[in-house]
């Protein structure tokens, strides 16, 4: 009895150190030194003249990008292994003088800002659409905050069902919780940005996702092949996936989540659930 006493310890200060271990690693920058965020384009004229945000975690998504951005570089599929494409286009503009600022912050939060002309400033008194694209590594990154601009241009729905379950670890614990809260939507062309604030209903621990990202529409469907898993699944863990559904005149919409295959996090946890929303009227 003592023995299994002492195993039972030792497994738990095990797993304890792992977790630790991984958090600090995935709190690393993974990306060689020479890789910065790095301004791929930007100017007063694009051909996306709504207000749109873009976030591209893969090749695929950057690539129906560039379709609707022709002026876009070519990105080498590996660039994506490390880092992420960001896009920001404010919509039309009656003068000049505006611009898009896109900037992180200490705790890997990335800022998109609108900037307006002063008042007492010369503007040019013709219509623009500004915008910018960046690239930026993948770590740090802890979500978006946008401009009221791109916030009252989301289609809005509301958590009406959810659910969530997390599992794994050495001693193999499961956890299952209920999920409310909020998913923002903007549509442009095949691309849709999901805007993501998901919190548990219940439970012994608090449970969070705070995400925007992209994925190609293919007419009403969207896959998101990675995606941050907040704190929905506890460290160590990889990246969630996604599979979106609108249906209803897109008045409503279904996500399924499930954590992609574990190839380096050793003794991780995984996880799956499934949201429905209704949209709410602006």
């Amino acid at each position: 009895m003592k023995f299994l006493k002492t195993s039972l310890v030792i497994a738990i200060v095990l797993q304890v150190v792992s977790a630790a271990q991984e958090q600090r690693t995935l709190q690393k920058d993974p990306a060689p030194a020479n890789q910065q965020t790095k301004t791929l384009l930007e100017g007063s004229h694009s051909e996306i003249t709504k207000p749109f945000i873009a976030v591209a975690r893969e090749p695929g998504t950057y690539a129906q990008l560039r379709k609707m951005v022709p002026a876009l570089p070519v990105l080498l599929d590996s660039v994506f292994e490390h880092n992420l494409v960001i896009a920001a286009f404010m919509g039309e503009r009656n003068t000049g003088g505006y611009s898009v600022d896109i900037t992180q912050d200490g705790h890997g939060v990335v800022q998109v800002i609108a900037k307006e002309p002063a008042k007492s400033g010369m503007v040019t008194q013709v219509l623009t659409t500004p915008f910018k694209v960046v690239s930026l590594p993948t770590r740090p990154w802890n979500g978006l905050d946008a401009s009221s601009i791109w916030q009252q241009a989301l289609a809005k729905y509301h958590v009406t069902r959810g659910d969530f379950a997390s599992s794994g670890g050495i001693m193999g614990r499961r956890e299952e919780y209920g999920l409310q809260g909020n998913v923002g939507v903007l549509r442009e062309g095949k691309l849709a940005t999901f805007v993501f604030h998901l919190q548990n209903s219940d439970g012994t621990k608090a449970r969070l996702l705070k995400e925007t990202i992209s994925a190609v529409m293919e007419g009403e469907q969207a896959t998101i092949y990675a995606m941050s898993a907040g704190s929905l699944v506890p460290m160590p863990h990889e990246n969630l996936g996604a599979t979106a559904k609108f249906s209803n005149n897109r008045n409503s919409l279904e996500i399924n989540f499930k954590s992609l295959p574990s190839m380096f996090v050793r003794d991780g946890y995984q996880g799956e659930g499934r949201i429905e929303a209704e949209s709410v009227s602006k």
